[in-house]
């Protein structure tokens, strides 16, 4: 006898996705990839410690077998190549499988999306080159990540990624015209696609973003490190991260911020709430559903129509914490025609993964929704769509192909 979940499951097996959130990388950096290089650029890779003693692969699988991370990306490399579960044995077989068909067709990494994936459109953070679509604008939308203009304030410096504002024409005598030109450079970048700007900051620094002052902040502008204390540095910091939340307010883009896990002391999306507060006019979208804090995205999205509670990420994290937030944000946002969803992936296997994880939580957490008699089925398959893609169509603008 089919149950709801089985009901749902066959539903959603054919729902199209949209994901507001991929890191893919250009064509080229797939040539030759092999199983362990797909290993090792994945998140696998973040829970398996000993980089350089991954040719064990013995310890390896078992290290990482009971890992989200590793579960659903073996899971898509069995949806995509049909391969069996992964042992030392059929390692090279399946590695060849990976190599073959990336060497066959340079652009694999996305071709595989919708086929196996069924993606309909993705938005691409590209953190190594601010604002670009890998060369695919009619799959990927840029957003625009703002790290570098929030973190440095002499040419010198960098974000966490090495990213600098080198590869921006930026004048650097005037406080005044550097903040002229950089509004001028997100605005090019909306008119030449990008749908929203990106805040990475829990990876560089705390999300306790307070009030600050120009000329606090202009007191570190152009200076070097050495030259600003920490408490001034701080300001600059925190005018800049203000500067852009008004910039996307004004060019009506949604401001994606990373919460929760990163420098995790200060990553708690509850330390954004001053900032949603004074921002009313800007849209926060809060990736990663905040994990491990999961209820205080509940309750921003509860208190402020301008938060909008976001999946990216988290059925890889913890398919039970995804299970978990949708359930309470269902309950408790003020719509949930803004929760979206991201595969967060640097792969297209790894995004297929990730489609296959997101669908497993919507299924097991609309079908106790059902069964409790909270809504029924209609319902559910309506939210279905609406998290898979039909939110992020509207949230950012996008266009897909049907």
């Amino acid at each position: 006898m089919s149950t709801t979940a089985d009901q749902l499951r066959e539903y959603l097996v054919g729902l199209p996705v949209v994901s507001v959130h991929e890191h893919h990388r250009e064509d080229d950096a797939y040539r030759d990839l092999t199983l362990e290089g797909l290993f090792l650029r994945s998140y696998v890779g973040w829970a398996y410690p000993g980089h350089q003693h991954i040719a064990d692969r013995e310890g390896f699988l078992d290290h990482v077998r009971f890992n989200s991370y590793f579960v659903w990306l073996q899971k898509g490399l069995q949806h995509v190549y049909g391969c069996p579960t992964i042992t030392p044995q059929n390692w090279d077989a399946v590695s060849e499988q990976i190599t073959t068909a990336h060497n066959a067709s340079p652009t694999w990494h996305i071709d595989l999306m919708p086929r196996y994936g069924l993606y309909r459109r993705a938005i691409q953070d590209s953190f190594w080159n601010v604002g670009s679509d890998v060369g695919h604008p009619q799959f990927f939308s840029p957003t625009f990540r703002i790290n570098a203009f929030v973190m440095c304030h002499h040419p010198g410096m960098a974000d966490h990624n090495g990213t600098s504002l080198a590869r921006f024409d930026l004048p650097w005598s005037s406080f005044t015209e550097f903040l002229h030109a950089m509004k001028a450079i997100i605005q090019r970048a909306r008119a030449e696609g990008a749908v929203a700007l990106k805040s990475a900051l829990a990876y560089d620094r705390d999300l306790a973003f307070g009030p600050a002052k120009y000329d606090d902040a202009a007191r570190a502008f152009g200076k070097r490190p050495d030259e600003v204390d920490t408490a001034t540095q701080r300001a600059y910091q925190n005018f800049m991260f203000h500067t852009c939340c008004e910039i996307a307010a004004e060019l009506k883009l949604p401001f994606q911020n990373h919460t929760g896990l990163g420098l995790i002391g200060g990553s708690n999306p509850m330390n954004l709430e001053p900032a949603i507060r004074r921002h009313a006019e800007t849209t926060f979208v809060l990736f990663h559903g905040g994990y491990p804090w999961v209820h205080e995205i509940a309750g921003l999205a509860h208190n402020y129509p301008n938060v909008l509670p976001d999946l990216t990420w988290l059925p890889l994290i913890s398919p039970t914490a995804a299970v978990g937030a949708i359930h309470e944000w269902v309950e408790t946002a003020q719509t949930a025609r803004g929760i979206c969803w991201g595969g967060d992936a640097f792969s297209g296997e790894e995004s297929v993964g990730a489609a296959l994880a997101l669908k497993h939580v919507l299924a097991t957490a609309l079908a106790r929704k059902v069964d409790e008699g909270y809504f029924g089925m209609e319902d559910a398959e309506t939210l279905a769509r609406m998290i898979c893609s039909e939110n992020a169509e509207r949230v950012y603008g996008l266009a897909s192909p049907r």
